[in-house]
């Protein structure tokens, strides 16, 4: 037992190795250390209770997340995630729970919020490459069009779903993340003017677009960055043909 669990780690430390380079293992820690901070300066000095919290649980899951790899990857497809996933995380928890919940980026600008629903479009396409390699058999090849599917509806999910937890969240904390309670810029009213009573929609579904478009935009390039690099490996695989005479 001692010995497949020593076996376990070395192999999983090799997969570490050959998937995040050194810089990004840096940045892991850099996040980790700047969410450390916020936590501990929410602790000393409340601003929000609702969002303390969920600076704190994000503090959380930064730790909690490579160490799904130690699970069975054979059982959990958790363990099967490929490392950079951690690093995509990171950045998102610092783009929101720090820059845009700690120092108030959502404040101090007013579209941030869409900007960064637009970025989480962008940034989800490669986890759902990720996902479809965790769910598959090991070496299991996949198309182009596959991956391009999987990084589009993955990243068009987890738009939707976000929308539902600040739904969710609102309703069982009673706070405005969804802001409900905001009136949208002027400049957004005068060009889409409407009834009073769909303010609220403003927030909801300029944050869904943002995310799909950013989707969207994201899979088409990738779409056809992976052609051109399957068209060159391809190439490069064929065999030469010698015409003699």
């Amino acid at each position: 037992m001692k010995e497949r669990i020593i076996n376990k780690i070395k192999r999983e430390f090799g997969i570490f190795r050959q998937q995040i380079s050194i810089p990004e293992y840096i940045f892991w820690w850099v996040c980790r250390g700047i969410m450390i901070y916020t936590v501990v300066t929410t602790y000393i000095n409340p601003s929000s209770g609702h969002f303390d919290l969920q600076m704190r649980a994000n503090t959380i899951f930064l730790f909690i997340l490579p160490y799904l790899h130690i699970l069975p990857r054979k059982f959990t497809f958790l363990a099967r995630l490929h490392y950079r996933a951690q690093t995509i995380v990171c950045f998102m928890v610092i783009c929101t729970s720090f820059l845009g919940n700690f120092v108030d980026v959502y404040g101090m600008w007013e579209y941030y919020d869409t900007f960064i629903h637009f970025v989480a479009g962008v940034i989800c396409v490669p986890v759902g490459y990720y996902l479809l390699e965790a769910f598959s058999k090991e070496g299991e090849k996949h198309s182009t069009l596959s991956k391009t599917v999987a990084g589009f509806g993955l990243s068009c999910f987890a738009t939707l779903f976000w929308e539902c937890y600040e739904f969710t969240f609102d309703w069982i904390m009673g706070s405005t993340t969804q802001g409900w309670s905001d009136t949208p810029p002027a400049e957004l009213i005068e060009r889409f003017p409407t009834d009073p009573g769909r303010y609220p929609l403003f927030d909801t579904m300029s944050d869904e677009i943002a995310g799909f478009l950013g989707a969207f935009i994201t899979s088409l390039i990738a779409r056809c960055v992976l052609e051109y690099i399957e068209h060159k490996r391809s190439k490069a695989s064929a065999p030469e043909i010698t015409v003699t005479r």
